[in-house]
């Protein structure tokens, strides 16, 4: 029960087998296991057939397999040609054993005639009535062998690049066989040998050649590329000496987006020219030195090249390349009035913003004579301009703030303060005069200073 138990038989399955007399301890393993393979034993008592039920007829398979094994161990191997090595073809019984290669030439030769594979033996056999046949075949294939290694003793060996298929081609036409040891080809004459010979050498000076005109193109294209490279400097000092502004010496890119419906001509045409001086985002200025123009359509324009202002519409993109110069004395004075500009709405949008939120809230706005009005501060917000309060200052020191109310009852609120530094503040920006500014923010804030 234990050589059972290793050889893959399971220990209850064992006992009940032994109980039931099926087997008998001096029973071969090997045998009995295979028969409960064959049998499915252990699968139909697991489904609750009897033991009773499957032991007689298990017995007798179970005899009718020794008996066959018997037999077939008491045959002897019998060669089938006194030529013909016995380990290479032998008959056992009614059936002819041949020693081959599955894939080989003899195995299709002998699959042809019928044969069989033998899970044993793990070997082709054929009927015994095939023998003429199967001898011829076996003979053949030893001929092949021995010119095979006729040729490897005498033949004349040379390497063939895989990738020459057209010479592969032709050292089979010319009789060459592949030597899979020494991973060559074999040649029996002087001639297929020369032949295949003047072929690799034509091969090679036809690929030195190319590599030597892809060397030529690439120095060409070097070449080129040196020739553009110094045209775009040339054109590079030309548009700044031509703008008579003074390079600091950087680079930097200016781009124009636009979802405009137009053609690539139109595109260029809505580019800056060359030479043209532009403002930068961040207040530089520059001279455009460089452009490129294309289009992106809505597929690529999501993942590709996305823009915020455009998402994923088509657009055109215009893309300049420009060359930092040093701002003149009329853009410093420029840049310093914009500075300031923005500086004082963002002075008017905090103190506007923090008297919204600054006393006590009345459910009705007090009427304001104009006499009493300092000056008043409307405030306006997104793209619809939308109201959003008015400061007064009063002649007696009172900061009045009204909003007209929120979407859809808009109830009218109103806050007074009489704090004397936030009444200060707002005279000072009134002092300044009247104007309007815009402050960006979340959404874009207008305001509009009127001073009485």
């Amino acid at each position: 029960m234990t050589a059972w138990a290793v050889a893959g038989v399971n220990a209850r399955i064992a006992r009940l087998l032994c109980d039931a007399g099926v087997v008998a301890p001096d029973d071969d393993v090997e045998l009995v296991v295979s028969r409960l393979t064959s049998q499915a034993f252990e699968a139909r008592l697991t489904a609750g057939e009897s033991v009773d039920h499957i032991a007689s007829g298990f017995r007798r398979s179970l005899k009718a397999a020794a008996t066959k094994a018997a037999k077939k161990t008491s045959e002897q191997r019998i060669p089938i040609d006194e030529d013909i090595d016995g380990d290479r073809a032998w008959q056992l019984g009614r059936r002819i054993y041949v020693r081959c290669g599955y894939t080989s030439r003899l195995g299709e030769d002998l699959r042809r005639m019928g044969a069989h594979w033998d899970r044993d033996a793990k070997q082709l056999w054929v009927g015994s009535g095939k023998k003429s046949e199967v001898i011829a075949a076996v003979q053949a294939a030893d001929q092949r062998l021995q010119r095979v290694e006729e040729i490897k003793r005498q033949a004349r060996y040379i390497s063939i690049p895989y990738r020459a298929v057209e010479i592969r081609a032709e050292a089979k036409k010319l009789g060459g066989l592949w030597d899979r040891d020494r991973k060559q080809w074999a040649f029996t004459t002087a001639a297929a040998y020369d032949r295949i010979q003047q072929l690799l050498e034509h091969a090679q000076r036809c690929e030195e050649a190319a590599a030597e005109g892809a060397r030529g193109g690439c120095e060409e294209a070097g070449q080129v590329a040196t020739q553009a490279g110094e045209a775009a400097q040339s054109r590079r000092a030309r548009l700044i000496a031509e703008s008579r502004r003074v390079p600091t010496g950087e680079e930097a890119e200016w781009r124009v987006v636009s979802t405009r419906r137009m053609n690539k001509v139109t595109a260029w045409a809505m580019a800056k020219p060359l030479g043209a001086i532009v403002r930068l985002r961040d207040g530089r200025r520059g001279v455009v030195i460089d452009r490129k123009v294309w289009f992106t359509g809505e597929d690529d324009a999501s993942s590709m090249c996305w823009h915020a202002e455009t998402h994923d519409e088509a657009h055109w993109d215009l893309l300049h390349t420009v060359a930092i110069v040093e701002p003149t004395a009329e853009e410093r004075s420029a840049d310093e009035a914009e500075r300031a500009e923005r500086a004082d709405a963002a002075e008017i949008h905090d103190i506007v913003t923090e008297l919204s939120h600054t006393g006590d809230v009345a459910l009705a706005w007090t009427t304001i004579d104009d006499a009493m009005r300092v000056g008043i501060i409307c405030r306006r917000y997104g793209s619809s301009l939308q109201s959003g309060g008015t400061l007064v200052l009063t002649t007696d020191d009172r900061l009045i703030f009204q909003h007209p109310g929120w979407y859809d009852d808009y109830i009218q609120t109103e806050r007074v303060v009489l704090d004397p530094d936030l009444v200060a503040r707002v005279g000072a920006i009134l002092a300044r005069g009247n104007r309007t500014r815009m402050h960006a923010d979340q959404m874009n804030y207008y305001y509009e200073v009127i001073q009485r």
